[in-house]
């Protein structure tokens, strides 16, 4: 079953994280992470990208699931590889929120739906 989906439409891909309930980053997700980046930064056709995920939430983080397993060490930086690639795009990446603070980071602008915001406090 594939947790991340990839799609160009009009110049415009399209990551959707779909690994439910939370969307959370087991390693077969960002495995899935790293190829869908991969693939998207060698499409010609794609001008733009945006990080999106499916369900009530983009993403809940780490696996709280495989903490203390071998698949939360493996392979190491995996996730850094993850972020180091959405910074070096040569085209704008797009967070479209709700996604992890880190990868918002990464992106080249961030955008939030009406009813979503960042802590107030």
């Amino acid at each position: 079953m594939r947790r991340v989906h990839y799609v160009c439409v009009d110049g415009v891909a399209t990551i959707t994280l779909d690994s439910p309930p939370v969307n959370a980053l087991s390693l077969a997700v960002r495995s899935e992470m790293l190829r869908a980046f991969e693939w998207e930064k060698a499409d010609e056709h794609a001008r733009a990208v945006i990080l999106t995920g499916d369900g009530k939430g983009f993403c809940a983080g780490g696996d709280i699931g495989e903490f203390g397993t071998p698949a939360a060490a493996a392979p190491p930086g995996l996730s850094l590889h993850i972020h180091l690639l959405i910074e070096s795009m040569n085209k704008p990446v797009v967070a479209a929120m709700q996604v992890i603070y880190n990868m918002l980071m990464a992106s080249d602008e961030v955008r939030l739906q009406r009813e979503r915001f960042f802590n107030r406090k």
